[in-house]
């Protein structure tokens, strides 16, 4: 199952053709080696090609945060980690043990607890690119 992207496969057919024009053989390293050669003018061809695509690709990278989720930075973290820790001291003090439960739960479990017209469940298959 292929998972690239149109901007990887763009990428691949054009180093694909460039090292079929640049080593015929496909089997000389020494080949393969000038083909990579920075001096080549065809390499920074190559460069300006990957920084296109790479660029072209930003705004789609970018990610998207479910409803009702956040991302912590460095500094938050810090803080979360310390609170968390000071809470655990003080209810293993007390006896109690932890429980770790999955971040995610299958969407046949959540659709019979909250039922299909529920705003908080995200379904992860929204995700999916339509390239």
């Amino acid at each position: 199952m292929n998972v690239d992207g149109v901007g990887s496969e763009n990428l691949r057919s054009s180093l694909v053709a460039l090292f079929e024009q640049k080593c015929p053989s496909g089997e000389s390293l020494r080949e393969l080696i000038s083909f990579l050669d920075p001096k080549d003018p065809e390499f920074d061809s190559l460069l300006n090609r990957v920084k296109e695509l790479v660029e072209s690709n930003e705004t789609r990278r970018l990610p998207k945060l479910p409803k009702g989720t956040r991302d912590f930075a460095k500094e938050q973290m810090a803080i979360r980690k310390k609170a968390f820790s000071i809470i655990e001291e003080v209810f293993e003090r007390h006896g109690a043990t932890a429980l770790d439960t999955p971040v995610f739960e299958l969407r046949e479990t959540l659709m019979g607890k909250y039922g299909e017209d529920s705003k908080l469940i995200y379904d992860l298959a929204d995700q999916v690119s339509s390239s």
